[in-house]
């Protein structure tokens, strides 16, 4: 009875993303994301045009594989949509699928941030 009284005590006391705390820390890491972000020339990461294209490949019937990588293609499903919706649109530049995977990285890393936080405190406490 005191353990479950005191496991639920302490998942009432789970860190959220409306911790003040946990604000400061994903601010501190967006700033730091959006600061190397801008410095970034050229081409992102070889292995994020790699995902992105394969997701491009998909999403136009094309074979993704590839006898050089193996690779899930669980990532690379996470661009599909914009792909996706750059096909049915029409759309011929495909620069703004790039912001948006841009973009939807930064998101996938401020939620491992807070993802991290969470472990941070179960392992080490508050």
């Amino acid at each position: 009875m005191e353990v479950a009284a005191s496991l639920e005590a302490r998942q009432g006391g789970r860190l959220s993303w409306r911790d003040p705390a946990v604000q400061w820390l994903l601010v501190v890491a967006l700033i730091l994301q959006l600061a190397s972000w801008w410095l970034q020339r050229g081409y992102p990461l070889a292995d994020a045009v790699e995902f992105m294209d394969r997701a491009r490949a998909w999403v136009a019937g094309e074979p993704v594989s590839d006898a050089r990588t193996v690779r899930s293609f669980a990532f690379s499903g996470l661009f599909v949509p914009p792909f996706l919706i750059a096909r049915t649109s029409g759309l011929e530049d495909l620069r703004p699928i790039l912001l948006i995977a841009q973009l939807l990285e930064v998101a996938l890393a401020l939620g491992l941030v807070l993802a991290c936080a969470r472990l941070g405190e179960r392992v080490a406490g508050r």
